[in-house]
């Protein structure tokens, strides 16, 4: 018997994590909606996995063309119908209040903003472009003291700061930056800082 030799050519596929998509929010009922609570027109909680969640499912909003097509060259030019269903539809899946309109629609610009990716990179090969990217790249690089936080919002920390404090106080900018400085998981912040 002859013994065939077979190669296994095949690349190793990298499991990724993927778009984030929130089927379980997109599938919820008006009765499973979730409050979310906001301090200083920002998302602070009940928890912070909420408010990851609500940040989550706005982006997947922004994204998706059935909501805003990409025709549209700006923010501004979307109909205001359009804003109206879209605010609607989020106001569906969780409990906010009317304040917090401008942060959720801020939200889904941004996101809505990221599928704009081939007009960016038209932009970015205008000259005049370039050399400003240049110029904030070297300014980039002589930041000294960058905040370490995770993608958290500076409201969340500030609220977090605020309940720490024995007479409820707001905290004062060197306290921020302390506390903006930490990192993750609370390391301590580098001996230059």
């Amino acid at each position: 018997m002859e013994a065939t030799h077979v190669e296994d050519n095949s690349k190793k596929v990298r499991n990724t994590r993927g778009k984030t998509k929130m089927l379980k929010i997109h599938s919820r009922t008006w009765e499973e909606r979730e409050e979310v609570i906001f301090d200083g027109g920002a998302a602070v909680g009940p928890t912070r996995q909420r408010v990851k969640d609500l940040t989550n499912f706005i982006g997947t909003i922004g994204r998706d063309s059935d909501f805003i097509t990409l025709m549209y060259t700006n923010w501004k030019a979307v109909p205001k119908q359009m804003k109206k269903q879209i605010w609607k539809f989020i106001n569906s899946k969780f409990i906010l209040p009317k304040s917090s309109k401008p942060w959720v629609m801020t939200g889904v610009q941004g996101a809505w903003k990221q599928v704009q990716f081939r007009k960016l990179i038209a932009y970015w090969s205008i000259p005049a472009v370039k050399a400003m990217c240049v110029v904030n790249s070297e300014n980039r690089k002589k930041q000294q003291c960058r905040h370490k936080m995770e993608p958290i919002n500076f409201a969340s920390v500030r609220v977090d700061l605020h309940e720490k404090e024995e007479n409820k106080e707001e905290p004062n900018q060197a306290e921020m930056f302390v506390a903006t400085q930490n990192g993750l998981k609370g390391k301590a912040p580098d001996v230059e800082t």
